[in-house]
Order: structure tokens, then C-alpha cells, then sequence
């Protein structure tokens, strides 16, 4: 089994109790599937990055990051024109976030574009064609 970047307690904790300090949308039923989905992937040595379109201030993308092993990557794909703060504050308040439960700049690569505009192709060289095992899409609600 790979080695783990995160114990588990700490995705517990932080699913538990943490996870209500991150500004964001993730119901508690959402972050238990997402739960049972890294445990059987884990049971099953299912190895690769994550990924998500659509971070907003990180909730999903630490929870996700916690599933991953040593040397994978989490990869973030957002605009970041959300209409709390400007660009750049939303943008700031994603990595702190992620810097504050351990996600570091080595393992987190962010985007700040609009995925509309982004084809298959695009999308394959940002995640340099490594294969993701858990990928959230969820950006613009429109």
C-alpha cells in the first residue's frame, strides 16, 4: 500500500469537526461518500491525483487533498471571481486555507482560468497527463 501524505485520523478530524472553519458547500452527506470512496480506494491501492474545477475558498479540495499519497498532487481549477473579495483575495484565501491544513505549495497546483474555455486537450497538459482518481467538478452554477 502506498504511502499515505495524510494520517487517516487527520481526514476524520478534519471531516468531522475541522472542515466547519473552511468557508464553503459540502454537505455532510457529500464529505461521507467522498469518505467511503478514498477508504475503497485506498483498500483497493487506487493511486493517482485529485482534482477539482470550481474550489471557491477550498472546503472540497483539502477534504480531497487528504486522500492523497506520497508524491501525488491535488490540481485546482477556478476563475476566482466569486463575489466575496476580488480576484486576488479569493485566490489568497484557497491557498491559505489549503496552506493551514498542510496542503504546501510542492503538493497543490492552482489555474485561475475559466474552464469553459478550456478543451480536452487543455486540460490533459495542466495535469501533465497524469491520471486523477478523484476528480470534482463543480463550477459555475448558471
Amino acid at each position: 500500500m502506498p504511502e499515505k501524505m495524510f494520517p487517516p485520523e487527520t481526514l476524520r478530524d478534519y471531516i468531522l469537526k475541522n472542515s466547519q472553519s473552511v468557508p464553503g458547500y459540502l454537505h455532510s452527506g457529500s464529505m461521507a461518500v467522498i469518505w467511503s470512496l478514498i477508504e475503497a480506494q485506498d483498500e483497493l491501492a487506487v493511486t493517482g491525483d485529485v482534482a477539482e474545477i470550481g474550489v471557491y475558498r477550498g472546503k472540497l479540495s483539502i477534504l480531497l487533498s487528504m486522500a492523497l499519497n506520497a508524491a501525488e498532487r491535488s490540481f485546482a481549477f477556478d476563475t476566482f471571481s466569486h463575489p466575496e473579495g476580488k480576484l486576488d483575495e479569493n485566490e489568497a484565501a484557497y491557498i491559505a486555507n489549503m496552506e493551514k491544513f498542510g496542503v504546501g505549495s510542492t503538493t497543490r497546483q492552482v489555474y485561475r482560468t475559466d474552464t469553459n474555455t478550456l478543451d480536452e486537450g487543455d486540460l490533459l497538459r495542466a495535469i501533465g497527463g497524469v491520471s486523477v482518481r478523484l476528480f470534482s467538478i463543480d463550477g459555475d452554477h448558471s
